[in-house]
């Protein structure tokens, strides 16, 4: 019996070319700042639209950790630690964020939550300012 053909040597620039290629398509679908499905503008609405006022949200350039900074505004947030972080999961999930569990830290009323979360591209977005993080993505 004859061993199967080896599959072809492909030409290592070549390979990452078309693996940045991906990447860059992938990032502009996901990247449309001025779309309310953008995802770091998806999570700032749904937590404006329950009460809160968001200053930052960010999504870390290297893992899926997202972080947002804000203070309480509206919404009846409680002091207790883990109730007010299943108030936020039920908020962002019902919004369309796919997460997990999500870590609260307040002091008074300023409040920073922490989440895993696949969706999005790396970015900071600050008040109206939007900042990706998109250089290994637009890199030829």
């Amino acid at each position: 019996m004859k061993p199967p053909d080896s599959p072809p040597s492909i030409d290592d620039a070549a390979w990452l070319a078309h693996f940045l290629r991906l990447e860059r398509a992938k990032a502009m679908l996901l990247a449309v700042p001025d779309s309310n499905e953008f995802p770091l503008r998806k999570v700032r609405t749904i937590l404006s639209d329950a009460g809160f006022t968001v200053r930052v949200v960010v999504k870390h350039e290297c893992h899926e950790l997202w972080e947002a900074r804000m203070k309480i505004g509206i919404f009846d947030l409680s002091s207790n630690l883990r109730l007010a972080a299943r108030q936020i999961r039920r908020l962002l999930v019902l919004g369309g964020i796919p997460t997990g569990e999500v870590i609260v830290n307040r002091s008074k009323e300023y409040v920073k939550i922490a989440f895993l979360s696949p969706l999005g591209v790396p970015g900071v977005l600050n008040g109206t300012e939007l900042t990706l993080g998109l250089s290994s993505a637009t890199s030829p």
